[in-house]
């Protein structure tokens, strides 16, 4: 490529250009001012030519027609010498006389003219006056004045006529002086002009036409398809570079697209594929509300003929075609409430729809929508049955997209799983939500809830069915509770199932105490007869509580809460009986929650202690190891009993830091025991489940300092061993750590074997029960040398519990227990008399502590 020398690229175009039409106008200017200066001069010229010359000279001339016509009638009337003419012409002369005057003065005569012409004419009206007066003689001397005086003005007319012609004469020579020199100034500026513009014009601007040429080869090469043509002039500093870099992007863009058409065209070969194989319809319309385009399910799903598929077609043309075969329309709308939540359709069960007012056209949605109406979607019932719906997307440009698809199915499955919503699976019955339904929608009537009451039924015995049956078995039991429970109840009561085995009753017209009384007496009665699963009988039974409407509550909270409260009662009162709500219920539910109230911050305040209750062995009765047995001393009620707190703190999980600190108490006081006694503390289910137990542990242990061959963890049977792989998992790991576990109240739950199969415990706790009747039972003495000789095979340790005479004392030794623990030899004492305790408990001869 050729390079310019530096004082040519550097000056632009733009710069040449205009510096070359500033040289032009600047030659056109001069011959312009010229010109003008020339116009100038002959406009003056002429205009004195005018006034001075040609018309002054005939100025002069006319005024000497009018003096020789006066002359002439002058002589007339001398010659007559008649009065009459006299007066027949002093019209004319008199004309002639202000004509001459004022000729004088419009051309601007001498002032030797002016006084020449007003003597003439008197010298004439000397003569006419005399002709008059009849006097000859006279006339005669004015007349030859007259004629005198007209000689005279002839010659200094002619003169003043001579004087003008020369003027005229000067002027024209000089307007001819000056038509001259223009016409030398505009050869000049003609030529210069020609030498500037022409050659100087060409060698400026003949290499950037050359350049130009070159670049519009290429733009039309690139035109032509020929994209490898090169660009010239890439790296010149003018504008022709410029645009030939331009040109460059442009043809750099052009290969990239050459190259790229085949992806293209394949890009668009397979959107084209992907858009006519989509389960749902396509179309777009502009904002004109003429179609764009549209896929080939969009045309099979409204049987479109081809005519209304071509683009351009009116967007009411197709709904017009298809308006004949739809039954209806339903529309939904977003929620634009401000803080509104959008809910799905699996959320909701069937949507929001906006049906049409009466007297509406039910399509007429479907036209607001394609006219651009701000509806979400739209649900098009046709006469076939299927349902289509249609969703659109209005884009910025006025333009939209709109998504069609065949619902039919969703619509169907959305009912039924409305219905299902509605409906417990296992048992047929209405579930929760619907039970909650009904008695919200009873509770809103006008005028309030009236004259219904609220069963609350739960099966008292159901667990053990599960789990010594299996659940499929607990599902028979479910479903014919349910059956029995329908048998009971009247046309528009409702039965339902509102927990695993919790049922409830709305009983509709049940006004008295007495009423709702019966029912539930029949549903008592009713779940109390046997179960017939297979080859065996279950008996579960049942606890009801009810709640009146109006009486016990006007809204849902109340009675469903006075319900729970009353059946609480029944189950805390020996279950399988029935209890209808009464204040004082209310009462002693509220003294139990000022109770929780109290346990939560009795952990806080430290009202919590830990009395200890010695094991000893069988052999010697010497103190093997003591159980912790956890205290609530409260500031006003004083001494708690556990039973009255650990359910709440169970259920409130309070129970996972209480026993927390229970664990690191009981540690603490046995590092100030003998290092060959132990410490057994009591773990709740929950505990267990909860998670962490065994970290827990391990960093009591880290932070006390005790053994952990000196501590023993008592759990029961409600851990659900088997149904809670966790729970094993846990006690497994607390095993590992070196810590003994005892299985508590071995014997009175319902499945204590299968216990034993599924965790090697390390200790068995026989009941009390067993216990209290070992010197009057046989079956009780015989079930304790059972678990003795079962133990024994397992390399299990029995306590036997509950020793309190020394009847007991024989007995449990003969039995086989190794360890024992009762009244017999210590009621539970704190920790500060612990001391004594042992020391009593080490002498030689047996000491048994008063009962």
């Amino acid at each position: 490529m050729r390079k310019h020398p530096a004082w040519f690229d550097t000056r632009r175009l733009t710069f040449r250009f205009y510096s070359l039409l500033g040289a032009a106008v600047l030659l056109l200017l001069v011959l312009a001012l010229a010109g003008s200066h020339l116009a100038h001069r002959t406009m003056s010229a002429a205009a004195k030519l005018s006034q001075d010359g040609l018309g002054g000279i005939g100025h002069v001339i006319e005024l000497q027609a009018l003096l020789k016509r006066h002359q002439r009638l002058i002589t007339d009337i001398s010659t007559a010498r008649n009065p009459n003419l006299v007066s027949a012409t002093n019209g004319s002369l008199h004309d002639i006389e202000v004509r001459a005057l004022a000729l004088v003065s419009r051309a601007a005569l001498t002032g030797e003219i002016e006084r020449l012409v007003a003597t003439l004419f008197a010298r004439g009206a000397d003569v006419d006056n005399l002709i008059e007066a009849h006097t000859t003689s006279a006339n005669g001397n004015a007349f030859e004045a007259y004629l005198s005086q007209a000689i005279t003005m002839e010659a200094v007319l002619a003169a003043e006529q001579k004087k003008r012609a020369a003027a005229s004469k000067s002027l024209v020579d000089g307007l001819t002086l000056e038509a001259s020199r223009l016409e030398v100034l505009a050869i000049g500026v003609l030529i210069v002009g020609l030498v500037v513009i022409g050659p100087l014009g060409l060698i400026l601007f003949s290499d950037a036409i050359r350049r130009l040429r070159a670049v519009w080869c290429t733009l039309h090469q690139l035109a032509s398809i020929d994209t490898p043509a090169p660009v010239p002039s890439l790296l010149d500093a003018d504008e022709i570079g410029e645009m030939a870099r331009t040109v460059q992007v442009f043809r750099d863009n052009a290969l990239a697209l050459s190259r790229n058409r085949n992806e293209v065209e394949q890009v668009n070969r397979w959107l084209d594929i992907a858009l006519n194989n989509m389960a749902r319809g396509i179309s777009m319309f502009d904002s004109d509300q003429k179609l764009v385009l549209c896929n080939d399910m969009y045309r099979a799903m409204y049987a479109l003929p081809d005519a209304l598929t071509r683009q351009g077609t009116p967007a009411t043309d197709i709904l017009e075609h298809r308006k004949s075969r739809i039954v209806r329309v339903e529309y939904e709308t977003p929620d634009t409430t401000p803080g509104a939540t959008v809910t799905t359709a699996a959320e909701r069960h069937a949507p929001p729809l906006v049906r049409p007012v009466d007297g509406e056209d039910s399509r007429a949605p479907l036209e607001r929508f394609i006219a651009g109406g701000q509806m979400f979607s739209i649900y098009q019932y046709f006469d076939d049955g299927r349902i289509i719906a249609l969703a659109n997307k209005r884009l910025a440009d006025g333009s939209w997209v709109a998504v069609h698809e065949d619902v039919t199915r969703d619509r169907q499955a959305e009912e039924r799983i409305a219905v299902l919503a509605q409906t417990d699976a296992l048992t047929g019955l209405a579930n929760r939500r619907a039970f909650r339904d009904d008695l919200d929608r009873r509770c809103a009537a006008p005028g309030g809830p009236k004259d219904f009451a609220v069963h609350l039924i739960d099966l008292d015995e159901f667990k053990p069915v599960n789990d010594t049956y299996g659940h499929l078995a607990g599902d028979a039991v479910l479903a014919e509770v349910a059956k029995r429970l329908q048998g009971l109840v009247r046309d528009g009561d409702l039965v339902a199932r509102v927990g695993g085995d919790e049922f409830a009753i709305i009983e509709i017209g049940a006004a008295t105490t007495g009423a709702a009384a019966a029912l539930a007496s029949r549903v008592v009665a009713a779940t109390a007869q046997p179960f017939a699963l297979d080859e065996h009988w279950v008996v579960v039974g049942a606890s009801v509580g009810i709640a009146l409407a109006p009486e016990h509550g006007h809204s849902a909270r109340d009675l469903l809460s006075h319900a729970d409260l009353a059946l609480y009662h029944s189950k805390q009162t020996g279950r399988g009986r029935h209890t209808v709500f009464e204040p004082a219920i209310a009462n002693e539910a509220d003294l139990q929650r000022a109770l929780e109230v109290d346990l939560r911050n009795a952990l806080e305040l430290g009202q919590f202690e830990l009395h200890y209750q010695p094991i000893v062995d069988a052999a010697h009765a010497e103190v093997v190891a003591f159980e912790a047995l956890l205290r609530w001393r409260h500031p006003s009620r004083g001494m708690v009993p556990p039973m009255a707190f650990i359910p709440f703190a169970e259920a409130s999980g309070l129970i996972v830091p209480i026993g927390a600190w229970a664990l690191k108490q009981a540690c603490r006081d046995a590092m100030t025991w003998p290092s060959n006694i132990c410490v057994s503390v009591n773990l709740s289910a929950v505990q267990v489940h909860a998670g962490g137990i065994a970290e827990t542990v391990a960093m009591t242990l880290a932070e006390t300092g005790l053994s952990a061959k000196r501590l023993e963890l008592e759990v029961t049977e409600t851990l659900q061993l088997g149904d809670q792989p966790s729970a094993r998992e846990q006690l497994l790991r607390l095993k590992s750590l070196g810590v003994r576990i005892a299985l508590d109240d071995f014997g009175t739950g319902y499945a204590s074997l299968s216990y034993l199969q599924r965790f090697p415990f390390d200790k068995l706790k026989i009941d009390r029960m067993f216990i209290a009747d070992i010197a009057d039972s046989r079956a009780s003495l015989a079930i304790v040398e059972a678990v003795t000789s079962l133990a024994r095979t397992l390399d299990m340790v029995t306590v036997a519990e509950g020793i309190e005479t020394g009847e007991h004392l024989d007995r449990a030794r003969a039995a086989g227990c190794v360890l024992l623990q009762g009244y017999l030899f210590s009621r539970p004492v704190p920790a500060h008399e612990v001391a004594a305790l042992i020391g009593r408990h080490t002498q030689p001869k047996l000491t048994i502590a008063a009962a």
